[in-house]
């Protein structure tokens, strides 16, 4: 099956799309730079080679080019979704598809980090375990990904049911919409693995007056990204139940702030053996 039959977003070729993705990106850096215990093992030695898996808009991809200007830097997707002429001279782009055999060398990348990819795919295990096994010695493995079921449960009626007609959706194309909470004991399986660490959060996407400045962002963008995804269901899915008019109630009921709404983030990295 390959990847983009289970995809439900768009992908960051579309310009909007691609400034959505760096927004987020943006205020998910701003949030893991403010948490002193957020995975500062993986940078403790400056990486040779990293590779971003599902890159979209490569906004990851160029921080870690920025940053470690001496390390070969692999941005990978299914989509042609960067231009290698826009790129700085220590990145290249890779066209890759996680659910497929990957153009990689087994244990050849210092770094190897994928985010919000998994929940997407078909058989998010298999790909899960296809991407740690690019990690070479010593190396570290780093997952960002989220649960969805955490906003169904916690969600108004309307933001419950449209979450819930497209976590079904997503499920029949075989993706798994709470793969986030499964990759802890998926990475802890992993026998090569080991120091395997864990940041599950809460992320607020209604009424987040008591988190932290950097978190509420992140919930901003979150919920920014569900109000533009909920618009094209109302357009994609009106058949399995998603019309325009409860695309724009689902709106309407998340920025109401009638709710306490959470998404759940999970963070995982872990050492090669």
């Amino acid at each position: 099956m390959p990847v983009e039959s289970a995809y439900t977003y768009k992908t960051a070729e579309e310009p909007n799309e691609k400034t959505r993705l760096d927004d987020l990106h943006i205020a998910l850096r701003e949030f893991q730079n403010s948490q002193k215990d957020f995975a500062p093992e993986i940078y403790a030695i400056p990486p040779k080679r990293i590779l971003d898996m599902g890159c979209g808009s490569g906004a990851w991809a160029f921080d870690a080019a920025k940053n470690f200007p001496d390390a070969e830097v692999v941005a990978a997707d299914a989509a042609e979704t960067l231009q290698e002429s826009s790129l700085p001279g220590n990145m290249r782009f890779q066209q890759a598809d996680v659910t497929k055999p990957l153009p990689f060398e087994p244990a050849s990348f210092d770094i190897v980090h994928a985010r919000l990819l998994f929940i997407h795919v078909p058989n998010a295990e298999d790909a899960l375990r296809r991407t740690a096994d690019l990690v070479k010695k010593g190396g570290w493995l780093f997952i960002e990904d989220i649960d969805f079921y955490k906003a169904i449960q916690t969600g108004g009626p309307t933001v419950s049911k449209v979450l819930s007609i497209w976590t079904k959706i997503a499920e029949s194309r075989g993706a798994d919409p709470s793969f986030g909470s499964k990759i802890e004991p998926v990475v802890r399986s992993m026998e090569f693995l080991s120091d395997v660490r864990v940041q599950k959060v809460m992320i607020p996407l209604c009424n987040a007056s008591s988190a932290s400045p950097e978190l509420a962002k992140v919930g901003a963008g979150v919920r920014l990204t569900l109000a533009r995804l909920a618009t094209d269901w109302g357009e994609t899915f009106t058949e399995q139940g998603i019309t325009r008019e409860l695309a724009r109630e689902y709106t309407s009921e998340m920025e109401s702030g009638s709710f306490d709404i959470f998404l759940e983030n999970d963070f995982v990295w872990a050492r090669r053996r």
